[in-house]
């Protein structure tokens, strides 16, 4: 066999290497690309409730024939934004058991495509008016045990129950956040100072359909 003819046999499989050399890299980019998003919305995922262990009903005194709309604010983690979801609420003349139903809505989670903002696990212990419209709103250790950390889920964390409260009731300017009776030592997940009353942050609002007060 002549030399020319040995090098036209050699070509094809120098394009084959060629060729499956792109496609591996081809396919640990991609990896890599979606190793990435896992890493990045993963924190908000795990906020999901367990969906072995179904909400508990609201306690008898929510009851009512009465009820008004309110809106809920829940995580958009693809625009790193809040936004409202309509809910009905029993009517009461007591602002502090409407209030309560508000944060059992934020518990449950959302109804849509919207991501949940309170940990799993997490429940309401109490919920108080104190002077000035300042709100104390206690919940379980779960709030700061299960978080999963991350500056963006923390800031949902905090804003959806401040919001949630503050911009359904003009009664309500502020809110503090406490855990297991007590304030925050310094933040809930490692990122924002929880040890003050918070007022209501418009600007995290994707779609903001509250009139201003």
């Amino acid at each position: 066999m002549s030399a020319v003819k040995r090098r036209k046999q050699r070509v094809p499989s120098k394009k084959y290497g060629q060729r499956a050399l792109f496609v591996s890299l081809g396919i640990l980019i991609l990896l890599i690309v979606a190793a990435g998003v896992i890493f990045y919305y993963q924190p908000f995922k795990t906020l999901l409730p367990a969906r072995k262990k179904p909400f508990s009903p609201l306690p008898p005194s929510f009851t009512t024939k009465e009820k008004r709309e309110v809106k809920v604010f829940f995580s958009d983690y693809t625009k790193d934004r809040l936004l409202p979801e309509s809910r009905e609420i029993d009517l009461s003349k007591d602002l502090v058991s409407q209030a309560k139903h508000i944060i059992y809505e934020l518990i449950k989670g959302p109804k849509g495509d919207l991501g949940p903002t309170i940990p799993r696990g997490a429940r309401l212990r109490e919920l108080s008016l104190g002077q000035g419209g300042t709100v104390h709103v206690d919940f379980t250790r779960e709030l700061a045990a299960n978080h999963p950390g991350g500056s963006s889920a923390e800031l949902h964390t905090i804003y959806s129950i401040v919001n949630s409260l503050v911009l359904n009731f003009p009664e309500i300017k502020r809110v503090q956040i406490l855990i297991e009776g007590k304030e925050i030592k310094q933040t809930l997940a490692g990122h924002i100072d929880a040890r003050r009353p918070f007022g209501a942050n418009r600007d995290i609002i994707g779609r903001p359909t509250l009139p201003r007060k």
